[in-house]
C-alpha cells in the first residue's frame, strides 16, 4: 500500500488536514465578500474540504483543487457529487508547484 493511501485512511476523520478550524475558514470567506462567479484555487486541496466550503459560500463560483493524492481527490470528487457541486469543482492530480491555472 502506498504512502498517500495510508495517509488518506489514517486522516479520514479529519475533515480539514491543516492547522485551521472550519469556523476560521468561514470567517475568512465572509471577510472576502461574495463576488459573483468567484474563482477559488485550493493548492494541496486533499479531500477538497476548503474548496467545497468556498463553493457553498460562493453559489455562482468555481473551484480548482490541486493535490498529488489520487485517493484524496477521489474522495473530493465523491463529496462534491454528494453535495451537488461536482459541476463547479475541477480536480487536478499534480504537484501544486507545477500547476498553472487554465494551462492544465
Amino acid at each position: 500500500m502506498d504512502r498517500q493511501r495510508l495517509s488518506s485512511i489514517a486522516h479520514s476523520h479529519h475533515p480539514i488536514a491543516a492547522p485551521i478550524f472550519g469556523v476560521n475558514l468561514n470567517r475568512l470567506l465572509r471577510r472576502a465578500g461574495r463576488q459573483p462567479a468567484a474563482r477559488v484555487l485550493d493548492l494541496g486541496c486533499g479531500e477538497g474540504s476548503w474548496a467545497l466550503q468556498a463553493l457553498a459560500h460562493y453559489p455562482d463560483g468555481h473551484a480548482d483543487g490541486v493535490d498529488v493524492s489520487r485517493y484524496a481527490l477521489e474522495r473530493a470528487a465523491g463529496a462534491a457529487a454528494e453535495r451537488g457541486l461536482a459541476d463547479r469543482l475541477t480536480l487536478h492530480e499534480r504537484d501544486a508547484r507545477t500547476y498553472v491555472p487554465d494551462g492544465d
